[in-house]
């Protein structure tokens, strides 16, 4: 049977999908391997794929064109609105009840609901199901911004750290150097040699949008360890003055689930800032090395009035204030 899905977030997908693929009965499954959330796509998905079973998230903001869609071509819908084993377990009875009974003649509409009674009509034959709804909250796509109030503080160690615990558990991330910063990751995963070796070639996203190119989803970053790496190319210069503007056509044209930008000290950048605001969560690397940690505070005179502030004091000021106006939340990070 071949399945299309369409979840609200592309977590919920990517985390269905995994799921279904380590069904007992997975082998009888062909899946459309995109997440089917436009009209669109759907109708591209049936006219070139031909689906017999549609699994629809009704939280979709296109759920009602994509039900209208489905029904015109009377395929098989089944309605995500509870929890994810509750379907499976709905889509795995369907195929139970394929193996003992002969092709359908009709087919109808199936929702998951509150102890709903189903109906399957197969040559006027009647079997009922009952569904018992529990609750499922998507989780929408994330980007988590790290940076560090000096450099050596750690946070290309948490960024990459933490891009590799998403990828063990299963989620699709991605992890971006900041354009401006030096070339670490390249050197680092030595991909200069493993191009020849593996035979592909790596793509410099940054570059390509600081030339004014088109950008191609398919064939950008780097894919190791489970994790799409966006990393700076040491065979190129760094690039100076990268823009919020053109840093939101970079993070934005990555198509993750979890996004992890690794600002490096540059986060007393004026382009840096602005870009803050998108961020879901921030994490701040501090270096827990007493003089160090003072330059987190104002320069005083002998009276105590605040005779300068230093770059440090600046940035945490300036974190604080969009805490404060906008709910934006950051958190403090030492290694000891």
């Amino acid at each position: 049977m071949k399945i299309a899905i369409g979840m609200k977030s592309n977590f919920a997908f990517e985390r269905f999908v995994t799921t279904l693929l380590k069904s007992d009965f997975y082998q009888n499954i062909q899946l459309y391997e995109e997440n089917v959330q436009e009209i669109n796509l759907l109708e591209d998905v049936i006219e070139f794929w031909n689906p017999e079973l549609i699994i629809l998230d009704s939280k979709l903001p296109s759920f009602d064109d994509l039900d209208i869609l489905a029904n015109q071509k009377e395929i098989e819908v089944v309605y995500f609105n509870a929890d994810m084993e509750e379907v499976l377990n709905y889509v795995k009875g369907i195929f139970q009840e394929n193996d003992e009974i002969e092709e359908p003649q009709k087919k109808e509409i199936h929702y998951v609901t509150d102890e709903v009674k189903k109906e399957i009509v197969f040559k006027d034959r009647v079997i009922e199901k009952e569904i018992i709804k529990t609750a499922y909250t998507s989780i929408p796509n994330k980007l988590i911004v790290v940076g560090s109030m000096w450099q050596g503080a750690g946070s290309t160690t948490l960024a990459t750290n933490l891009s590799r615990a998403f990828a063990i558990r299963g989620m699709n991330v991605a992890y971006v150097e900041f354009p401006s910063s030096k070339p670490y990751m390249f050197d680092y995963l030595s991909i200069h040699a493993k191009e020849e070796q593996e035979e592909r070639k790596y793509i410099d996203y940054a570059n390509l949008i600081r030339k004014g190119r088109v950008i191609n989803k398919r064939n950008g970053g780097w894919r190791e360890y489970d994790i799409d790496w966006f990393i700076n190319d040491s065979r190129y210069e760094p690039i100076e003055n990268f823009t919020y503007e053109e840093m939101l056509k970079y993070v934005y044209s990555i198509n993750s689930t979890i996004t992890i930008v690794d600002l490096s000290s540059n986060l007393h950048l004026p382009d840096v800032q602005k870009f803050l605001h998108h961020a879901d969560d921030i994490y701040i690397c501090v270096d827990p090395d007493p003089v160090k940690v003072d330059w987190l505070a104002s320069i005083t005179n002998e009276q105590g009035e605040t005779k300068k502030q230093r770059k440090e004091k600046l940035v945490i000021d300036y974190l604080n204030s969009i805490e404060e106006k906008e709910g934006i939340s950051y958190k403090f990070l030492y290694s000891p």
